[in-house]
């Protein structure tokens, strides 16, 4: 899911990294400008990226039933789910990195370590599942998740080895894995939660790195978009692009897709205006009502008398 091929760096370095370059993104959409409008917050309240960016609920009602119902339910099956597969990625790149530091560029013995990891990583994500059903499917489709990731690993090692053969350990943690998982990062500057978490960011050019477990969405773009503002609050570097990663399975199949999108002003004035709109829900109590339409994987469908339910994730 994090190693771009030759096809997608090709794209990424020939089209996207120059195209977000020359982008003229307006200074007061830059997050280093949180303290003024349209940037600054307007309610003293701390959002999730999540919160901000989902639009599962087209009104928004989910929101309002966990932050001012106060109504917590329990994590549904396709968020188990997600959360199985970010976690489970997340194990694979740190211990990979910590593999290459031990056994440096001996390839053969970075593989048979990871290959007796991998059970491992999903022996002790899987614990977190209660459902005996939810569990054999998640551990096949991780299993495949897995074996995958150790493929592009291995190829991508093979091909940094062959140009830099005396290549130090930590170079070639860098140049083989140029990501860093699970970034925690503090947006309380921008009326956001002080303890997100970034599923990966792209070392050697600033890109978010986003993934997607179910159905394409246009509100996808948003999240990235939040991160992007966060990291340049904390941080004063331009963020201009993100990867959405979409992973399916077809037919027992692994399906990844790749998208490259530009953070641009359009997308971080959506971005921006989602969050006062919900802010202002929160902090007025405010009801927007059923939606007319409702997902059958809404987390609180059973709270609301739903319209047309459809399939979509």
């Amino acid at each position: 899911m994090y190693f771009f091929s030759n096809e997608e760096k090709e794209k990424l370095t020939g089209f996207f990294l120059p195209k977000s370059r020359e982008m003229q993104v307006s200074e007061d959409l830059r997050g280093w400008n949180w303290t003024r409008p349209p940037l600054e917050p307007m309610y003293d309240i701390n959002l999730t990226i999540s919160e901000v960016s989902s639009r599962y609920c087209p009104n928004g009602r989910d929101l309002f039933l966990r932050r001012v119902a106060g109504l917590k339910l329990p994590p549904n099956e396709v968020m188990v789910s997600g959360n199985f597969f970010h976690s489970i990625l997340s194990d694979f790149v740190i211990i990979s990195k910590k593999s290459i530091f031990v056994f440096g560029n001996n390839l053969n013995s970075l593989t048979k370590e990871l290959q007796s990891t991998i059970p491992l990583i999903l022996e002790r994500n899987l614990k977190k599942v209660e459902s005996p059903f939810l569990r054999k499917t998640l551990e096949e489709k991780g299993r495949a998740i897995l074996d995958y990731e150790l493929r592009s690993l291995c190829y991508r090692f093979q091909e940094t080895i062959s140009r830099q053969p005396n290549i130090g350990a930590d170079s070639l943690v860098f140049q083989v894995l140029p990501v860093v998982v699970e970034q925690k990062v503090d947006g309380s500057r921008l009326g956001l939660s002080p303890f997100l978490s970034c599923d990966a960011f792209y070392s050697f050019e600033p890109v978010i790195i986003d993934l997607k477990f179910g159905s394409k969405r246009d509100f996808h773009i948003l999240g990235p978009a939040g991160y992007a503002l966060v990291f340049e609050s904390l941080f004063s570097f331009p963020v201009n692009l993100c990867c959405l990663v979409y992973v399916s399975f077809l037919q027992d199949q692994l399906k990844i897709e790749k998208e490259f999108h530009l953070i641009s002003d359009e997308v971080r004035m959506r971005f921006i205006e989602e969050r006062d709109e919900k802010m202002r829900m929160v902090y007025e109590e405010i009801d927007p009502g059923v939606p007319n339409e409702c997902s059958r994987y809404c987390q609180y469908l059973s709270q609301c008398q739903p319209g047309r339910i459809f399939e979509d994730r």
